[in-house]
């Protein structure tokens, strides 16, 4: 999937005789509506540990208003659609100004709403299994785990992330800036969704074929077809990998205590 609206975004932005002061916008208003429905724990929200922007619009209202889909209602359409709006006549009057200027811009908050949502999935991920242990025996509230989780993966990203990100940038396919924004859109969409629907998704699946799909508007010859095997020959064996060496872990634990 992310494959496929990499390659449509990176088209429309590149291949289409559509400018992009309209192109641009438009993305922008998706990202204003998904932006609207992601939760978080600083929203209050009655009754669930996390709330979204269009939920806490609905909520402080205290209307009583038809719902569209289960507990959605149209209090929270109207909000989401109404923060979408705002973020195409944001963007648009950004871009009238100066098309550089709001091209790179639009790219830097994209990618750091894509950091976000990737903090998130990949924390929850890490220490999901030491969630039993924090409950049940130590006692600790769930955000002592959730910040042991942060600071590990700020102390990776520093460590770590240099040779990824010179991987990313450059070695599967070299990227641009409108394409580093085709390859973004997907994965941000993707990420949100799965995180809504509480989904563990492998993110870094999501954002290479992302940057392939980008790079495929500009023909095959500008990806490495060599490190895209290697990557997914690696997948499949640490797939594989992990799940055998978890179930022989588990066999020699379960002798030995």
């Amino acid at each position: 999937m992310s494959i496929t609206i990499a390659y449509t975004t990176g088209y429309l932005l590149r291949r289409t005789s559509l400018s992009e002061q309209i192109t641009l916008p438009i993305l922008g208003g998706i990202v204003g509506i998904i932006v609207a429905n992601m939760p978080s724990a600083l929203i209050p929200a009655p009754g669930t540990a996390q709330g979204t922007i269009a939920s806490y619009v609905s909520n402080s209202l205290e209307m009583s208003v038809p719902t569209i889909i289960g507990a959605y209602d149209l209090v929270m359409v109207s909000t989401s659609l109404i923060l979408g709006l705002f973020a195409v006549g944001l963007l648009r009057r950004i871009l009238n100004r100066s098309i550089d200027h709001g091209v790179r811009l639009f790219l830097i908050g994209l990618g750091s709403l894509v950091a976000f949502s990737s903090g998130g999935s990949q924390v929850g991920l890490a220490t999901g299994p030491l969630e039993p242990l924090f409950e049940s025996q130590l006692r600790l509230p769930g955000t002592i785990l959730l910040s042991i989780g942060a600071i590990g993966i700020l102390l990776g990203a520093w460590m770590g992330s240099p040779r990824i990100l010179q991987a990313v940038a450059r070695d599967y396919s070299s990227l641009g800036v409108l394409r580093s924004i085709a390859a973004l859109i997907p994965a941000f969409i993707i990420a949100q969704t799965a995180i809504i629907l509480g989904y563990p998704i492998s993110f870094n699946n999501i954002i290479l074929w992302s940057i392939i799909g980008s790079g495929l508007t500009e023909g095959t010859e500008s990806i490495s077809v060599r490190k895209t095997s290697y990557t997914v020959a690696i997948w499949l064996l640490t797939l594989f990998g992990a799940g055998v060496t978890g179930f022989i872990l588990y066999r020699i634990f379960a002798v030995i205590l």
